[in-house]
């Protein structure tokens, strides 16, 4: 029997094994969250772990991933260690720091109580790919009582919903295992908002759930794979209803659990969530929707017609593919900018400087421009860089650094986004000039700095002006589908406004992501 000593930010466990295992599926199946974000392959970094004692010999992986001084102090990869003897091992937890605000305050008043329950509570549930929110609100008068959010356990199969896609596929249980995963944490987020406000759980009467269409599908249990090859054709898009014992919640078990309406494989119901939130279904005035989180999904309106379509853009913003990236937690470096010429930066919490999160890393990037250390075609001047492992690299404190890789990765991200708002743009026969008002949503899209987006061409300069930071729009829309019957009633013809634009097939879309490469 080996015995595993486990230390992590806010506690100690003791895990006993009678045989090898792999540790990130030991620390998994005991409670544990690990993050493995590229579903186990070894490439990502993101569930590494340090040995205090009893560490393995480093494996390639390993030693592709840490410098030597990370492999002396034991740092090794869970996801592709076996452990086979007594250990004592270190995690640091990333749990996300970032309050859960989500612009409610006010919010009352935005929506009209029209649903047929009159006491009681209801829940509304942003069911993001990275992050899971949940709300609890009063039916009889609409109140927010309180918001709680938490990371989305799934991500310990992959980052993106493609990768979990292939791990249902390949598993035999493996969609259950995703599905019971996310209800896992809605109960749990549930159970801390009933205990916080004093409130029975089975007199929460009502469930409204917004996510993308491959988490929607999963949350029903139904295999999404089907969306992730051609024609990317989903199973269902039409409004899901059933009691919550059907879906496992913790709530009444009679209580009416509905799941949005969709649009197409790749724009979901956290997207028309945000129609309804930012109020296009109803504007006359040409608006803009960018959503910009784990994946990319954008909304035109013009006179009535909406255009949509989604983009791969978003692991590396949300700190994904990035050396040092991390989501929104204590000690993610969330500003940057300069002082008598130097970068200086601002952290969460104002804590010692643990990586990068999103809008860091584009107030970085928009440093390196200004300060002529990276060319327009996003080559980082090797004389003002320095270098790691055997690449250049800017240091942005002793340990810590953005790679000419990184770069890569952000011109990627950032041009996908950049091309398939051009993309509708010309699908509704209008210019940059004509639009409005743009809403930024998402954990990423809400808290960017603008002038930085357009600096490095995430978004264009004509609607540097018009940006509005909508806050978490899926969740918001969600709360009125849940307060108002009516609005329920409406999606399905809400849904048929919106000509989706499978940019996988648009030569338009190629041409314009070649071009928007560059700063």
């Amino acid at each position: 029997m080996y015995t595993l000593q486990i230390k992590t930010d806010s506690k100690n466990k003791i895990i006993h094994l009678n045989e090898p295992g792999n540790l990130a599926q030991v620390l998994v199946s005991n409670g544990i969250f690990i993050d493995r974000a590229c579903s186990g392959k070894g490439t990502c970094g993101k569930c590494a772990v340090r040995f205090v004692s009893g560490a393995p010999s480093p494996n390639n992986e390993d030693e592709n991933i840490f410098n030597q001084k990370e492999l002396d102090m034991g740092c090794r990869l869970s996801c592709k260690c076996t452990v086979s003897q007594d250990a004592v091992i270190e995690i640091t937890e990333r749990a996300s720091y970032a309050a859960v605000e989500h612009g409610i305050s006010g919010i009352n008043e935005l929506y009209l109580l029209d649903h047929s329950l009159k006491e009681g509570y209801g829940i509304a549930v942003d069911l993001g790919t990275t992050t899971i929110v949940v709300y609890l609100t009063k039916l009889s008068d609409g109140r927010i009582l309180g918001a709680k959010s938490g990371m989305n356990p799934q991500r310990q199969y992959g980052d993106n919903v493609i990768t979990r896609s292939e791990y249902i596929n390949s598993h035999e249980n493996g969609l259950n295992e995703l599905r019971l995963s996310a209800i896992g944490k809605i109960n749990e987020l549930t159970d801390a908002l009933a205990d916080e406000n004093k409130i029975d759980k089975m007199k929460i009467f009502r469930a409204a759930i917004s996510g993308n269409t491959i988490m929607q599908h999963i949350l029903c249990g139904v295999n999404p794979f089907p969306i992730t090859v051609a024609p990317y054709a989903p199973v269902f898009t039409e409004q899901q209803k059933m009691p919550a014992s059907v879906l496992r919640l913790n709530i009444m078990p009679d209580a009416e659990c509905i799941i949005t309406n969709s649009i197409s494989g790749y724009v979901g119901g956290d997207i028309v969530s945000g129609i309804l939130a930012v109020g296009m279904d109803k504007d006359i005035r040409t608006s803009l929707l960018i959503d910009i989180g784990t994946n990319g999904e954008m909304v035109l309106s013009h006179k009535g017609k909406m255009y949509a379509c989604s983009v791969a853009a978003g692991p590396a913003f949300e700190g994904e593919h990035i050396k040092y990236g991390v989501g929104g937690i204590k000690g993610a470096i969330s500003k940057a900018y300069s002082v008598d010429g130097q970068l200086a930066f601002d952290t969460i919490g104002n804590s010692s400087p643990v990586g990068i999160c999103g809008s860091g890393l584009l107030d970085i990037t928009a440093f390196l421009i200004d300060s002529g250390i990276l060319d327009s075609t996003g080559s980082m001047d090797e004389e003002k860089c320095g270098q790691a492992d055997g690449e250049t690299a800017y240091y942005i404190t002793e340990d810590i650094y953005i790679s000419q890789k990184d770069i890569r990765e952000i011109q990627l991200a950032k041009s996908a986004v950049a091309a398939g708002a051009e993309v509708l743009i010309h699908a509704a026969g209008i210019g940059f000039d004509d639009v409005e008002n743009v809403y930024l949503s998402g954990g990423f899209g809400t808290y960017l700095n603008i002038k930085s987006a357009v600096k490095i061409g995430l978004i264009n300069r004509a609607l540097e002006s018009k940006c509005i930071s909508a806050g978490n729009t899926a969740g918001m829309g969600s709360i009125k589908s849940l307060l108002s019957d009516n609005v329920l009633q409406s999606l399905a013809a809400l849904t048929q406004k919106v000509e989706y634009i499978e940019l996988s097939f648009n030569k338009s879309f190629n041409d314009l992501f070649i071009e928007n490469m560059l700063f």
